[in-house]
Parts: C-alpha cells; structure tokens; sequence
C-alpha cells in the first residue's frame, strides 16, 4: 500500500515543528535523505547561526538564549553547508556531543572513513567558537568516536538521531561516555531501515491522536 501523501500537504504541527508531505516520505525513502524539518526537531538551525558567528565577539546570549551550559550534555545537529548565502544547504549531517565531564567535545559521523584523517577543520572550527562559553579545557578539543558508518547515502539523518537515542539511553543509566561502554552495536542499514517505518508511524500516530500530553509522558 502506497503510505506517501502530497508533498506539500501539512501533516503534522507539533509545538514548534511543522512537517509536511515532503518531510515524512522522506523517511519511507530507503535512500532518502532528513529534510532539514525533520532534522530541526533537534534544532539543527540554531547550529546554523553559530557556524556563522564571529569567534572574536561576544556570542554567549545567543548560547544562553537556546539552553548552552558548561554542566549539560550539549547536542549539535551540523551540516556541511559551507556557504551562509545558501538557506538549508549541504548534503551531510554528523553529530557533535559536548561531554561536560570532559570538558570536551565527541564527533559522531556516519560517513565511511570519518575516523580516520582527523577531524575536519569545520568542525574544529564550530566548537573553537563554544571553547570560552562551555569552559573547554582539554588538549584535545574534538575526538572522532568510532561508531557505525552508513552504506546508503541519504541515511546520515537517521543516523544522527539513533546516535543521539543511545547515548541519552547511555547517560539515563549513568553510564560515562568515555568508558566507551555506550551501545551502538545495533546500528546498521537494517535497524535504519526499520526506525524510518519507526518514525513514519509515530508522526502519523500523532498526527491523528493529537495528544502531545500522551507522548510527552512516554
């Protein structure tokens, strides 16, 4: 049965978050990549304009305004867009973690052979900017994990979200993220295959309840 709808239909508003046909088929696609409102769940945008900002001035409002703190695990959705005349550019999503224990951060990124070569300069560049405001004290400023790597472009997006599922499951069981004990194991093309449908769901599920309260407490 065909579960796709018209791409510019509205099908779910969610506090904040508007997703429309385009966004959901995008997660029946078996090679289809996130579009930047399912992505935005996370807040992807606000990466955006820290990417941007000028490492030489003051930003810590901006970085207080959207929740930063040197005491909390912080979660960065990036792009590869490298051109701010270009809204919603790029073709790759990673994950960036800021371990407060550490006082440092950890890449995570799907791409096949990211953990090798070092750490791109981009990325060297973003969490250069957050140094001062997050206390950052540790030589090494930015440490590629080695996690599963994707074998179908497109499915960086997925990714990033089961990335980030296991580590909140890592830290709700108080489990420290440099012990390397976190479980990413069970990513691969096939359980992202089955978290699209997952997902596909659960969007519709909300589309048609319209409890948010339901969910929330989930």
């Amino acid at each position: 049965m065909d579960q796709t709808v018209s791409s510019t239909n509205k099908v779910l508003v969610y506090d904040d978050i508007v997703l429309f046909g385009a966004d959901v088929n995008s997660l029946l696609a078996r090679a289809g990549w996130l579009t930047d409102s399912v992505i935005c769940i996370v807040y992807a945008s606000i990466c955006e304009l820290i990417k941007y900002c000028d490492e030489n001035e003051d930003n810590s409002a901006l970085f207080k305004d959207v929740g930063l703190s040197p005491e909390k695990w912080c979660f960065f959705i990036l792009n590869d867009n490298a051109d701010p005349n270009v809204a919603y550019g790029g073709s790759h999503w990673c994950l960036l973690l800021f371990d407060p224990i550490k006082q440092s951060f950890l890449l995570f990124d799907s791409m096949p052979g990211s953990d090798y070569g070092g750490v791109k300069s981009d990325i060297i560049s973003f969490a250069r900017k957050l140094m001062k405001f997050l206390c950052c004290k540790a030589e090494l400023l930015v440490e590629a994990v080695r996690c599963p790597k994707m074998s179908i472009s497109g499915d960086c997006g997925m990714f990033v979200i089961e990335y980030m599922r296991a580590i909140l499951i890592a830290l709700e069981k108080n489990i420290r993220l440099d012990s390397y004990k976190i479980d990413l194991s069970h990513i691969n093309d096939e359980f992202i295959l089955s978290q699209r449908q997952t997902w596909w769901f659960l969007i519709k599920n909300l589309k048609t309840t319209g409890n948010k309260e339901q969910y929330h407490e989930r």
